[in-house]
This record gives C-alpha cells, structure tokens and sequence, in this order.
C-alpha cells in the first residue's frame, strides 16, 4: 500500500518547503513591485500613483513567488529545475489570464494581450527561482553521505 510521507515524518523536507515558500513570496513580490513601480515611472506616472501600482503587483506576485518557492522546496529543485519553475508558473498565469477572460473565439486576442504578464512576471520568476535555489542550496545543504 503507498502512502505519502507526513510531515512528521520528514521535518527537514518540510520546513525545507516552509522557509522556501516564504523566501519565493518575498523575492518574487519584492521583484515585480520594484520591475513596476521603476516602469511606471518611466512611463511619466506619479510617484505615489508608481507606487501604489508597484504593491498591488507585488502582493499579486507574492501568490506565484510563493507557489516557485514551495515547489522548490518540496522537490528539492537545483538552479535550473528553480528557473523552469518560474518560467512554468509564468506559463500557468498566461494560461490561466486567457481561459478566464477570453471569450469564445477571442483567445488570440487575449494571448496578444497577456504580453504585459510576460513582460512583468517572466523575468521576476525565473529571478525569483534561480534566488530561492540559491538561497535554499546555502540553508540547507545536502547531508552527507553516509
């Protein structure tokens, strides 16, 4: 009979989870903030207006920074599995923009229109993989072997 494993059972793989979870909140939520505030700016926006669209996107981005990092944890993901993980999170927030607000015929024109997720989302998390990879290779390294 196959059961899956619980907590309990192997501690270091889940807060491994736990404390990957939080760091791909923070890096992904941190980039996207900073990557929309600076490009609102350019773009001739207020600075509070810059802002405040910058920590909107950030708390959005936190939900997909948090997913990278849990994922990365959990499967214990080298740098390159942390940089598909975004850029496959990148992917499903595409996918998942176009089947929600697409109608009937119209996925084309949404797929055109999903260009700002990759621009604002693409590169923080792909970013925000390859940092929690990192940082999750440096806090937790691999035990030896016996």
């Amino acid at each position: 009979m196959l059961t899956e494993p619980s907590p309990a059972r192997h501690p270091r793989r889940f807060r491994r989870a736990l404390v990957c979870t939080f760091l791909g909140a923070l890096l992904c939520a941190l980039l996207v903030a900073l990557l929309f505030t600076l490009g609102s700016m350019l773009d001739g926006t207020r600075f509070e207006e810059a802002l405040a669209y910058g920590l909107i996107a950030g708390v959005i981005a936190a939900f997909c920074g948090a997913l990278i990092g849990f994922l990365i944890g959990m499967a214990d993901l080298s740098l390159l599995g942390g940089a598909l993980t975004g850029l496959l999170v990148t992917f499903a927030a595409v996918a998942f923009y176009v089947l929600a607000f697409a109608q009937a015929g119209r996925g084309g024109y949404f797929l055109g229109e999903s260009l700002i997720i990759w621009i604002a989302l693409g590169l923080p998390a792909i970013l925000t993989g390859l940092l929690t990879a990192l940082l999750k290779k440096r806090l937790f390294p691999a035990p030896p072997a016996p």
